[in-house]
């Protein structure tokens, strides 16, 4: 359908979901924990996964990241982006007290989108 939706459980794995916009897969969101249980050691592109330090970060990424503040939480959080230079798509982690909260992957418009769909 058209719009913006959310899913998560079925065939993706726990702390997992993905934003489809217009019937089509535009973002997966990886997390420590949500309702649908905790990470199992799942990992994202480039091995990056929550929980990790801001230098593991750095170390696995292909490329130097922009690093920007944290929309809610600029004094102890930042947002850091990685797009490959050769597509439109991106990886973003949003990191709290220098840990990875959340992590983004897909197309660089959809990572970018702090409240989700919006």
């Amino acid at each position: 359908g058209e719009g913006c939706e959310y899913y998560r459980g079925g065939r993706l794995p726990p702390a997992m979901s993905m934003m489809v916009q217009d019937d089509h897969i535009v973002r997966f969101n990886l997390s420590e924990e949500t309702e649908d249980g905790p990470r199992l050691g799942q990992t994202g592109p480039y091995g990056l996964a929550p929980g990790m330090s801001r230098a593991q970060v750095l170390a696995l990424l292909p490329g130097m990241p922009t690093i920007t503040p944290h929309e809610y939480a600029p004094e102890t959080g930042e947002y850091v982006t990685w797009q490959d230079p050769t597509s439109g798509l991106a990886v973003r982690l949003e990191m709290v007290d220098g840990k990875v909260e959340v992590m983004q992957w897909g197309n660089s418009e959809a990572v970018e989108l702090i409240e989700g769909c919006a």
